[in-house]
């Protein structure tokens, strides 16, 4: 049963191919990393968060909207696809607290500002400790559905997430929306430097990005996989 409903918006999916060598280091042994088409992919994805309530309750004081960015990449763990998220940084102090302990996500505080123009959102986060994100960026297309077998669908129609506990254990979280209906998109990344504290290599080329307009999420308690 679902524990918490959030509504994600204004969404920029990055993404870059990346050597499995360099994840292989920074993904825990009990997951595999995905690829596809002998590749595997590191994204980032930049977006606002908001109608985040528990299960039965109304909008939490101090949570009703903030905007986020996170770094993730691509895992299996018993033939189930997942994300495997290295950072995610936003400006609630709050929700931090939260998802820390409940989720076992690597929030860190950084501050995050978007604003969604007509023409384009832009986006800025910058953190204390370096690893900061900016970019404009805007749709350049119809949104709609991803082929099955499509890259797109394989980078983004993912329903959970896996994450380690200091002590070894593995975790699964299964995360339910509606499939994502996705447009071709422009952006200028002016700065990126997320993947610094991970030692990862991006290559010089741009990546593929898509836009998404909003997602509501149902999310489901942590359970112990391994």
């Amino acid at each position: 049963m679902w524990i918490m409903a959030q509504s994600w918006d204004q969404l920029l999916f990055a993404h870059w191919p990346i050597g499995v060598d360099q994840l292989r280091r920074v993904v825990p042994p009990h997951l595999e990393v995905d690829i596809f088409a002998d590749q595997a992919w590191l994204g980032v994805v930049a977006f606002n968060i908001s109608r985040i309530h528990m299960r039965g309750l109304p909008a939490a004081p101090g949570l009703a909207n903030f905007p986020e960015v996170n770094l993730r990449t691509y895992v299996r763990h018993n033939g189930r696809p997942g994300v495997l998220f290295l950072s995610l940084h936003c400006p609630n102090r709050l929700a931090m607290a939260i998802a820390r302990p409940w989720f076992r996500l690597p929030y860190h505080y950084a501050d995050v500002c978007l604003d969604a123009r007509a023409d384009a959102v832009d986006f800025a986060s910058r953190s204390p400790g370096g690893a900061s994100f900016i970019a404009r960026y805007a749709p350049v297309s119809e949104a709609c559905a991803s082929p099955p077998n499509s890259l797109e669908a394989w980078l983004t129609e993912r329903y959970c997430y896996y994450t380690a506990a200091p002590a070894g254990g593995l975790y699964r979280c299964d995360i339910d929306h509606a499939p994502w209906k996705l447009a071709r998109a422009q952006a200028e990344i002016g700065t990126n430097t997320l993947g610094v504290p991970f030692r990862l290599d991006l290559p010089q080329a741009p990546p593929m990005v898509h836009f998404a307009e909003r997602a509501d999420a149902h999310i489901w308690p942590l359970h112990r996989v391994a």
